[in-house]
């Protein structure tokens, strides 16, 4: 840990890193390096301890969140038949681990092999369902980050039969109504 103090100012700082995080802040109140020691370790055994919105050591498993979500999907969601299928599926390819084992790259695997078996918008769902599930832990401190905030969404792509349906329409309206030229309103032939 490292303590200083701004020449210009006269604050006093510190920063530390924990698991590949960087905490830099000011010791409001200190007056001098006693202080600020007493300040910095104090926020430090916080942080350690989880208080300042860090999560140190998480024992929940999939399935308990996977319960926890589908509670709320019950009460508060009219698909909690499809997020049963979702939790199901997504379960049967990571397993039930440890919920802070699950990183980004776990998602995009379960995104590209089920890719394989169905379509983008099932997919997308599928993903929207899981990052709500992952964001209730969030908000439960279970977890310090969302693994599916960074997850891009496939592109939908449409029926060819159902867009050649789409111009058809466009054209036949086109011959049907024409435009009045003089205040642009539209009026059936």
């Amino acid at each position: 840990m490292r303590i200083y103090q701004n020449k210009k100012t006269n604050k006093w700082y510190f920063e530390f890193m924990l698991e590949g995080k960087r905490y830099h802040y000011a010791c409001k109140g200190a007056t001098d390096r006693k202080e600020a020691e007493q300040f910095a370790y104090d926020y430090k055994s916080n942080v350690y301890k989880g208080k300042q919105g860090y999560v140190k050591c998480n024992t929940t498993k999939l399935d308990k969140l996977i319960e926890i979500y589908l509670d709320y999907s019950k009460t508060n969601k009219k698909s909690y038949s499809l997020d049963c299928y979702y939790c199901r599926n997504f379960k049967g390819f990571i397993g039930n681990r440890y919920i802070d084992e699950i990183k980004l790259i776990d998602i995009e695997k379960f995104k590209s092999f089920r890719k394989n078996t169905v379509s983008n918008s099932t997919i997308n769902r599928e993903l929207n369902s899981i990052s709500k599930m992952f964001s209730i832990a969030v908000e439960n401190k279970l977890l310090s980050e969302n693994p599916c905030f960074s997850v891009k969404k496939l592109r939908k792509i449409f029926n060819k039969r159902r867009r050649r349906k789409t111009f058809k329409c466009l054209y036949r309206r086109e011959r049907i109504f024409k435009t009045n030229p003089y205040n642009g309103t539209a009026y059936r032939l």
